[in-house]
Parts: C-alpha cells; sequence; structure tokens
C-alpha cells in the first residue's frame, strides 16, 4: 500500500512540474533596449519619468523632462548556461556561452520653450 502511494506521489511531481520549463525560458531572457538608469531599477520603466528609454512604455514620463537630451546605451552582455539532463539512456551535459554586443537604445527628446503665460499650466 505504502509503495503504490510513493508511486502516486512521484507521478503526481513530475507531471505537475512538466509545463513550468516554459516560465523558466520566460524568467531568463534578459531585455535589452533601456538606458542604464532604467537598468539599474530593474527595467521598471513606468516608474520612471524624465528618461528618453521610458518613452516606448510610458510616453506621458517624457513630460518631466526639463532640458533637451541625446541618449546612448552601448550593451555588453556575456550569458553562460550550464545544464546537465539526466535521461533513460544516459546523463548528457551541456555547457553554452554567448557573447552579444549591441546598441540598447539610442534616442533624443527635445523640449521647446512654453509661449504660455497664464497660471493654468493644464
Amino acid at each position: 500500500m505504502c509503495l503504490i502511494g510513493q508511486t502516486q506521489a512521484q507521478n503526481g511531481v513530475v507531471q505537475g512540474s512538466f509545463g513550468y520549463y516554459q516560465d523558466a525560458i520566460r524568467f531568463a531572457q534578459n531585455r535589452l533596449g533601456a538606458s542604464a538608469r532604467m537598468q539599474g531599477i530593474g527595467n521598471a520603466a513606468t516608474a520612471i519619468g524624465g528618461d528618453i528609454s521610458s518613452a516606448a512604455i510610458n510616453p506621458a514620463g517624457l513630460g518631466y523632462l526639463q532640458r533637451s537630451e541625446i541618449s546612448f546605451s552601448p550593451a555588453f552582455s556575456l550569458l553562460g548556461s550550464t545544464s546537465t539532463y539526466n535521461l533513460e539512456n544516459g546523463t548528457f551535459p551541456t555547457d553554452e556561452a554567448k557573447l552579444n554586443f549591441n546598441i540598447a537604445q539610442f534616442g533624443g527628446a527635445f523640449v521647446l520653450p512654453s509661449k504660455n503665460t497664464s497660471a493654468y499650466k493644464g
């Protein structure tokens, strides 16, 4: 009786964890395309106002700009992965590395002086 319960528990763990490989791939991706300021806070683009690289996600944040700016962010990444797959017909180790250099972000925003002299700024 105990042997049957243990076998069913092991099958439940294997079947329950089978679909999570897609989540592992999704969360292991590095998203490039932001300034160093945005990458420094974990790519939380909506939290930054006045940063040119957040314009694609939060264009209203450009309203905080006080002066014109041009931004250029080169990116260099060295990614590596080492895994061992234990299958029925043997153990298969894998070792991969990838070197990547790209331009993560390039853009400009220009602030034009307002000719509005009223107290209402809305």
